[in-house]
């Protein structure tokens, strides 16, 4: 069986697997806001170089934020045209998930604070929980907090991650000394995460299973003079 998984929620992300064997890993840096037009020549380009063609996967599962509204919003809509045209599956996880398990040396018992940009100076924050398995079980939902929130003891992690592209406002030393920040989410991840997100039944747990994580405040842009 061919599985895949996509992650667009800072830059986009695959992950392509036949049976238990990984046959890529590959990211595609830029903003979300460039996907509707970088998306789906570089995923063909992918597939193409495994000699496959993208509806030769049965399984898709994409990322849901927390990110870029316009990323994750272009990636899961090309999933859905892609899944609507044959026969896949299609599921979707968090992407914090991914970000999650990417901590170095995790112990069990360790909490795991997953952090993304909240703006107006706010990071957004999903805890997890490591297990003996070394896998990451989902405590919290993602939570809109001010730097110092971090340290009431509700909060504090053990360990934090996040990704180094992301423009997190200043955080306090306790959880800077203990920030791990990767250069880009590993969507392979993504690939097993049955327990805790099963592949959707029906179209409507489907639909509901892509519906993005996106908790950021909105920022008001100033519109541009008329032209004339």
């Amino acid at each position: 069986m061919i599985t895949a998984a996509l992650d667009c929620s800072q830059g986009c992300s695959l992950a392509v697997r036949r049976d238990q064997t990984l046959l890529c890993s590959e990211t595609l840096p830029g903003s979300g806001r460039e996907s509707d037009r970088t998306l789906s020549p570089w995923l063909k380009s992918c597939c193409q170089n495994l000699k496959l063609q993208v509806t030769d996967v049965e399984r898709w599962s994409t990322g849901t934020g927390p990110g870029s509204f316009a990323g994750l919003r272009c990636g899961i809509a090309l999933l859905k045209g892609i899944c609507r045209a044959g026969t896949a599956k299609l599921r979707g996880i968090p992407s914090c998930y991914a970000l999650a398990r990417s901590v170095t040396t995790p112990q069990p018992g360790q909490t795991i604070g997953v952090l993304h940009d909240g703006r107006c100076g706010q990071v957004i924050l999903t805890r997890f929980l490591i297990t003996e398995n070394l896998d990451a079980t989902w405590q919290t939902d993602p939570c809109p907090l001010f730097p110092e929130e971090l340290l009431e003891a509700c909060h504090f992690c053990k360990r934090w991650i996040s990704l180094s592209s992301l423009q997190l406002p200043q955080l306090p030393p306790e959880v800077q000394c203990n920030l791990q920040q990767e250069n880009s989410l590993n969507a392979k991840y993504l690939l097993n995460a049955e327990e805790q997100w099963p592949w959707p039944d029906n179209p409507l747990d489907q639909e509901n299973s892509c519906q993005p994580l996106y908790v950021r405040q909105a920022v008001f842009v100033k519109p541009s003079p008329m032209r004339t």
